[in-house]
């Protein structure tokens, strides 16, 4: 135990000192952090406020569906957690160059194991507690919750929550990777995709949100009561029912109900993080030096395929130099399984989506709700592609690691390798970005005005958030990380992806009334003139220029620096 708490302690301070560490780069990303996570904080305790008070008094949806949106939201998050934390823990767990040093210090595995999971879980988990607390207490403030609520229902329920999605998370790691000694990892993860989609899928056949609402909706003005039949059999099995259950019944002060909830969770949480244990007890050393046999035995067959699927020396269209950098990044992205196989998944639960709204239509006659309607969806498709852009184009740079010596020393201009990384990122996320808006928005709407509105602001959207994240990336780069996921997890990427969101929210609320007058023309005429897309499109244009053009010059004076 001692040792335990010695290496905690020592992890703690160092990272401390690293925080406070008297450089301007440090001193600007800490003040900036403070401005930023502190601003947003404030914002999600107002968003998640007021969106109580609108469900409630407004739109009157009682709050049994109320709650029962927030399980399916708790549902979402738990399983995208669970999977985060299985992509992260493996480099944690496995590859990280402390968990070397630490087998050579007299440490037993299961201390290692420990300190790497709790690493792992503090180190990933950090903005989801300050914001998991800030929608918490504007959701508390509305119903009038007492001071003892919030710390309760923050460090008594969201954390363990969160917690039980991370043991969870590194069992189904321990196994698999036992599990490759027999099974190809190819098969297993095509066998770990499916099943993460059958169980979404699954899900949301089973809890069919339009359904619940018509049900409910049918005991109108009685949508208060508690519709307990509606639900499938096996929601109550569920940990974000727990969590959802356990806030509903706190609303109705009915304190027998919050703990039997409460209880339920503490316990599965107890149980699974004692399985976790007792698994990484058993598993964790046996799979470490199994993955460095896997590793040993994966290079030749790695460049094998890259050379087969890749000729550094064949010629093309583009100049020397840039191609062969262009194939350089290629290789570099399909050798790390980390990279395509967390691609890929995003990908597909991006189709899945498209899929899931392309027989959708909405047919309003008020244009402020048609308004509301446009932009949430333009702000979700937004945020999938800036999700997508800080977990790839946010680590760009700093994979290129400390060999970036010998990039700068050969005869190609940094500056050209910085656009060439940029132009790639925003062809690909351009792809993703028209389609998402192009199905969405024709579908649901079908106004070949408005789905062309949308295509070009995607697109400036797209060079916003891609300038952003590659200028910040460079700038907080980590040539020592070469973990790309961990690269997306820090310090430095959640206030880049804080900014976006501010950057989104602000382009939303100046397309407002623009989109307004639009609707307002077509439902009276049926039509509408072109010129109305012309200032918001201008406006959304400057705010490009200004914002990823300063993050640019930003990334490059980075990188000459750094080097």
């Amino acid at each position: 135990m001692y040792q335990l708490l010695h290496i905690l302690k020592y992890k703690i301070i160092s990272g401390i000192k690293l925080k406070l560490e008297p450089k301007l780069n440090t001193v600007m990303k800490n003040l900036a952090s403070v401005i930023i996570f502190g601003g947003f904080a404030v914002g999600a305790y107002f968003f998640s406020y007021n969106l109580t008070s609108y469900l409630i008094e407004e739109v009157r949806i009682g709050q049994f569906l109320l709650h029962r949106f927030l399980s399916m939201f708790l549902f979402v998050f738990f399983v995208t957690i669970t999977l985060g934390n299985i992509l992260v823990s493996y480099s944690t767990l496995f590859k990280s160059p402390e968990v070397r040093f630490l087998f050579t210090q007299p440490v037993s595995y299961f201390k290692i194991f420990l300190i790497k999971f709790l690493d792992n879980f503090f180190y990933s988990s950090t903005t989801f507690f300050l914001m998991g607390f800030a929608v918490i207490a504007g959701y508390g403030a509305y119903f009038g919750h007492p001071w003892y609520f919030y710390p309760l229902m923050m460090f008594g329920i969201f954390i363990p929550f969160m917690f039980l999605a991370a043991s969870i998370a590194v069992i189904i790691l321990l196994l698999v990777v036992r599990l490759t000694e027999y099974i190809s990892i190819k098969h297993l993860a095509a066998f770990f995709v499916v099943g993460y989609i059958a169980v979404v899928f699954t899900f949301f056949q089973s809890v069919s949100p339009v359904s619940l609402v018509n049900n409910v909706l049918e005991q109108y003005p009685d949508v208060d009561r508690y519709f307990t039949g509606f639900d499938p059999w096996f929601l109550r099995y569920l940990p974000s029912h727990w969590v959802a259950e356990l806030m509903y019944w706190s609303v109705q002060g009915s304190t027998q109900y919050v703990l039997l909830n409460a209880g339920q969770l503490i316990f599965c949480v107890g149980g699974v993080f004692g399985g976790a244990m007792v698994i990484g007890r058993r598993m964790y050393y046996p799979s470490w030096l199994l993955t460095i046999s896997l590793r040993e035995a994966k290079p030749a067959a790695k460049q094998k395929l890259t050379a087969g699927l890749i000729n550094l020396t064949a010629s093309s269209i583009l100049p020397r130099s840039t191609s062969v950098l262009l194939k350089r990044d290629l290789i570099r992205f399909l050798r790390e399984p980390s990279q395509w196989v967390h691609f890929s998944l995003m990908v597909l639960l991006v189709s899945i989506f498209l899929i899931s709204v392309g027989s959708l239509e909405v047919e309003f006659s008020d244009p402020f709700l048609m308004t509301v309607v446009y932009l949430v969806i333009f702000l979700f498709n937004a945020f999938l592609v800036a999700a997508i852009a800080l977990r790839f184009v946010y680590p760009m740079m700093s994979m290129e690691g400390e060999a970036l010596w010998a990039v700068r020393a050969a005869p190609c201009n940094m500056l050209r390798i910085y656009m060439m990384k940029g132009l790639v990122a925003v062809i690909i996320l351009s792809i993703i970005a028209q389609l998402l808006g192009y199905v969405t928005i024709s579908s649901m709407f079908g106004i070949s005005s408005l789905v062309l509105f949308t295509m070009v602001a995607q697109f400036l959207t797209v060079m916003t958030v891609v300038g952003i994240n590659l200028g910040l990336g460079s700038y907080f780069a980590q040539y020592n990380e070469r973990n790309p996921i961990r690269i997306a997890s820090s310090q430095g990427a959640s206030l880049t992806f804080l900014i976006i969101l501010l950057y989104l929210i602000l382009i939303v609320s100046l397309y407002i009334p623009f989109v307004t007058g639009f609707f307002d023309q077509w439902l009276v005429f049926a039509r509408s003139d072109m010129e109305w897309m012309i200032p918001p499109l201008l406006l959304s244009g400057t705010l490009m220029i200004i914002l990823a053009g300063t993050a640019t010059l930003l990334g490059i004076r980075s990188v000459h620096r750094d080097v």
